[in-house]
């Protein structure tokens, strides 16, 4: 009994020291900041959120309002509240959450309580004491990318080349990093460029004031006492003066108006805050401050805000700008939208080569009634004056001065040669029509072909550029593996040299994607330059019409695929203007020969008259006793040559072999219009499933590297394997980005080998299009696949 009420006492022990651990006392955390911040690096929300996420259900963490103290942007301001905080009683944790107040904090060295300094510029630079990976410093942590400045002025440099640069800088910063301020100087005597500083005041007007005429770019530190609206009125202020900016917060200051940033991402601010809040964590779980990882890498991708770069007229190199974040370039550079439907029919209205063939059959009509005119009466008027010697003159047929009218009027009573030049020329016209006719479905087919492979062209630039972004991940991460001794430098080496080869492969792309914006230009007759977009539901319902159960049912259908074939190659055949064009040539040549043979025995039969009207005689020999004033005439003549040396019959000799000649090409023709459907449809049909295959493949290698990319976190697969993996991913994603538009600009040859582009051009064509393949096959006894 005794043993059993041990026990129970042990287990009412341990139940009572459980039940105490679970209620934790309260956590209050201090802050200090320069000075009232209108534009926190990290939001107070922000930062609070995630201490709580991450200490919810171990620690009631707290971060009461009256713990939360600036300094004025004085020095003696910030240090008062640093103190203050260290020395009351109920703060647990201080967070510098300034630049002065964390270099202050880093100058502190017996703290009585852990301080997190997380706003560092340049560790190295302002001193921040450094162990290993840790601060080796008692109490003392802080968060550093130890990126230096002098990289971020090299970057600027490399974009913008200027001699004179301002760097406007909060004063307070001046006073309180000195450091800051020699080394600018240094940067200065190092690289050959004048530096100014530009003390930031809280008037905007007055800091662009004191920006000195000659300089010709402009570096911005962080200046927190500024409100967004301020920051927008520098930058159009130093926009208006045409100077390039530099931000060292980062991209959120590029979207008020800086024209470039290295760094800044969001996600790095996610990142940022969830690093303060591991932090507390780490220290309230009992571990000192001064051990833990100060090493912050972040990323260094340049953005550049295109639209400012438009307004002070420049423009970073293609080298620069393919690895940047542009922003705002959408607005620049978009252009009008363009559907697929557009541009056929703007095609068909402006593309030169259309109008040139219409003007040609423009031409070809104007022959048929030049053909027709010999068919219709002919007038004609004339009026003459005559003189002669008064010596010759006599009053019976001659007088010394005679003026006449005349009118002359014929009639072709029949002309086989005639009517057959007018019959001939009609079906010339047809003819032409006819080939207009092709060279609208070529031109239908050549806008249709390029402005699909401008949506590939784009979607493979969107596969480069997605694959760069993993890149650029992977070379951060092989950074932070590299910061921490988990990996050489080997490896950061080998993703850097990754990342050179995708920014080639992505200027590729982009190359490919502009000159096929340029022949797309060209077929609709547009400024070459100009751009233009491409609207997503436009792309959204190419892909749907390949996913509609009539078209599968029909093209994805093996069982079915022979008749269908069929069906396709009789309505080419059917359709063909290439066909009808030799028809017309045919019928007349055939009209040809006709008027040939019947040249040996049907005469021409013409009819003409003229009338004439004496209007005046005078001088000697008048009056005229036998001449009248007035006398027509009338005459009905046959003609039908006997012999012209054999012409006749090389003639018709000729027109016969024509007509042969016509026959085999018409023959030929239908040969290479059925052939060019049969190949057309086999490479749909090959096209086709490759779609599906090509998206499980691209699933699969997503997969796989998403596996590979975990495990090289873990240090369990090597920089090779991961690079395999993101390549062979590389592969699966153009594959699948060029099978959709493949098999799109495939069936665009089907539509022109049928010269029917109805499925594209009006959306409720294509329940007709069904409804003649359904009765095709009903025709030919063949049952109609079910729906």
């Amino acid at each position: 009994m005794a043993k059993k009420h041990a026990l129970r006492l042990i287990s009412l022990i341990i139940f009572i020291a459980m039940s105490r651990l679970s209620v934790a006392a309260p956590v209050t955390i201090g802050i200090v900041t320069d000075g009232p911040l209108k534009r926190p690096v990290v939001p107070t929300d922000v930062l609070v959120n995630e201490i709580t996420e991450l200490t919810r259900g171990e620690f009631d963490v707290q971060l009461p309002s009256d713990k939360i103290l600036d300094g004025g942007w004085t020095v003696d301001g910030v240090r008062g509240a640093l103190r203050q905080l260290l020395s009351d009683q109920d703060v647990d944790i201080v967070i510098a959450l300034g630049l002065v107040a964390s270099h202050e904090a880093s100058q502190i060295e017996n703290l009585r309580k852990p301080m997190i300094a997380p706003i560092v510029a340049d560790a190295r630079l302002q001193g921040f004491p450094i162990d290993g990976d840790s601060s080796g410093r008692r109490n003392f942590t802080y968060i550093a990318s130890f990126h230096r400045v002098e990289d971020e002025i090299e970057t600027f440099r490399d974009v913008v080349d200027f001699q004179h640069l301002a760097v406007v800088i909060n004063s307070l910063s001046v006073e309180g990093i000195p450091a800051i301020g020699a080394k600018a100087r240094e940067i200065a005597e190092d690289s050959g460029l004048k530096i100014t500083s530009v003390a930031a005041r809280q008037s905007v007007d007055e800091t662009l004031a004191a920006i000195p005429a000659d300089v010709d770019a402009v570096y911005i530190t962080p200046q927190l006492q500024w409100s967004d609206a301020d920051l927008e009125r520098m930058t159009q202020g130093l926009i208006d003066r045409k100077l390039p900016s530099f931000s060292l917060l980062g991209r959120s200051e590029v979207e008020k108006g800086v024209l470039l940033a290295s760094g800044g991402l969001p996600a790095d601010q996610t990142r940022f805050a969830r690093r303060i809040a591991l932090n507390i964590q780490s220290i309230l779980l009992g571990a000192d401050a001064g051990t833990l990882s100060v090493s912050f890498p972040t990323s260094e991708r340049l953005t550049v805000n295109m639209r400012t770069a438009k307004a002070i007229g420049f423009y970073p190199r293609w080298a620069i700008l393919i690895d940047a974040e542009t922003l705002f370039d959408d607005e620049l550079e978009s252009g009008a939208p363009l559907t697929l439907v557009g541009a056929m029919k703007m095609a068909v209205e402006a593309n030169l080569d259309v109008q040139t063939a219409g003007a040609a059959v423009e031409v070809v009509g104007e022959d048929v009634y030049r053909a027709r005119s010999p068919l219709l009466p002919q007038f004609a008027i004339a009026a003459g004056y005559s003189q002669i010697d008064s010596d010759s003159a006599n009053n019976l047929f001659s007088p010394e001065k005679t003026s006449d009218a005349d009118l002359f009027a014929s009639q072709l009573v029949y002309s086989d040669d005639a009517w057959a030049a007018y019959k001939i020329s009609q079906y010339l016209k047809t003819a032409a029509d006819h080939d207009y006719e092709t060279l609208v479905f070529d031109i239908l087919q050549s806008s249709a072909s390029s402005y699909l492979s401008f949506l590939r062209t784009k979607a493979l630039e969107g596969v480069q550029m997605s694959n760069l972004e993993v890149t650029r991940v992977n070379l951060d991460l092989a950074r932070r593996r590299e910061a921490v001794g988990f990996s050489g430098r080997d490896e950061v080496l080998r993703w850097e040299s990754q990342i050179a080869t995708d920014r080639q492969n992505l200027l590729a792309a982009q190359a490919d994607r502009r000159q096929v914006a340029i022949e797309v230009n060209r077929v609709l007759h547009r400024p070459q330059p100009e751009p233009f977009t491409t609207p997503e539901s436009d792309v959204d319902k190419l892909i749907t019409l390949i996913n509609e159960p009539d078209f599968q049912r029909f093209v994805d259908n093996p069982g079915v695929w022979p008749v269908f074939q069929n069906f396709m190659v009789a309505s080419a055949l059917e359709a063909a203007p290439e066909l009808k064009s030799l028809d017309a040539l045919i019928v007349a040549q055939e009209r040809e020969i006709k008027r040939a043979q019947r040249s040996y025995y049907v005469p021409d039969v013409f009819l003409d008259g003229n009338a004439r009207n004496n209007l005046d005689r005078s001088g000697a020999g008048t009056p005229s006793l036998f001449l009248q004033d007035e006398t027509w005439r009338f005459s009905l003549q046959a003609t039908l040559p006997l012999f012209e040396g054999g012409n006749r019959r090389a003639e018709l000799s000729q027109g016969r072999h024509q007509l042969r000649q016509l026959q085999l090409e018409q023959d030929a023709t239908a040969e290479r219009v059925e052939a060019r459907m049969r190949a057309a449809l086999f490479q749909v049909g090959g096209s086709y499933p490759a779609i599906e295959l090509s998206r499980d493949s691209a699933d699969a290698a997503r997969e796989n590297l998403k596996l590979i990319t975990d495990k090289y976190v873990r240090g369990a697969v090597s920089v090779t394997d991961l690079i395999d993996a993101q390549d062979a991913a590389l592969a699966a994603e153009l594959a699948a980005a060029e099978a959709e538009y493949s098999f799109l600009i495939d069936l665009v040859e089907v539509m022109r080998s049928e010269s029917d582009f109805g499925l594209f051009l009006d959306p409720a064509y294509s329940s007709e299009w069904y409804n003649k393949i359904e009765t095709y096959f009903r025709e030919h006894n063949e049952e109609v696949p079910t729906r």
